[in-house]
């Protein structure tokens, strides 16, 4: 299942690194276990993976578990891997991982630019690939993830359950029981 996020922040990566990211697809690694794992983001030539752990996903200790599993699995198969953990969400790892604050409407251009910076900074990409993608078009990108988003089937999409609620509320004319949680 893939959020607007997941699906604007690939198109974002794919225009920070060309033809190097498939925006259409989350990429299934065969890293040596039982079942290949599912990554939000993968930067192919620099074996990059991003991931974007949502608050409302990825809360729990259980959560948490699972995510450090997967990271040292993947760093141990030879990728490095970014977790972007949306707050309140802890960080799982001090140096390579970074925190965002999303607002109503996720920004995912300054996401995009915020990891492209902490790459520079631990030596994984040249500046240039930063500067190079702040000359894309915004506009163009942000198109590109909305018309992707909006030809998923409804079955790949995830739509939190609030979202869920507020559209069934709406559907009802307002009749429907507020969620519990």
């Amino acid at each position: 299942m893939r959020s607007k996020i997941d699906v604007a922040l690939a198109c974002e990566f794919d225009a920070a690194f060309p033809g190097d990211v498939n925006p259409h697809q989350q990429k299934r690694l065969d890293i040596g276990h039982n079942r290949p794992h599912t990554v939000d983001i993968f930067i192919e030539s620099y074996k990059v993976i991003v991931e974007f752990d949502g608050s409302y996903s990825h809360r729990g200790k259980s959560h948490e578990q699972r995510d450090a599993s997967k990271t040292r699995k993947l760093w141990d198969a030879g990728f490095r891997v970014i977790r972007i953990r949306e707050a309140p969400l802890p960080l799982l790892d001090q140096k390579h991982d970074i925190a965002v604050s999303l607002q109503r409407v996720p920004d995912a251009r300054a996401i995009t630019s915020a990891v492209l910076r902490h790459m520079v900074g631990l030596d994984w990409i040249c500046p240039e690939i930063t500067a190079a993608y702040l000359e894309t078009s915004a506009a163009d990108v942000a198109e590109k993830a909305n018309q992707l988003y909006e030809s998923l089937p409804g079955s790949e999409k995830f739509v939190p359950l609030s979202a869920k609620a507020a559209r069934k509320r709406k559907e009802t004319g307002g009749t429907s029981s507020p969620a519990l949680f």
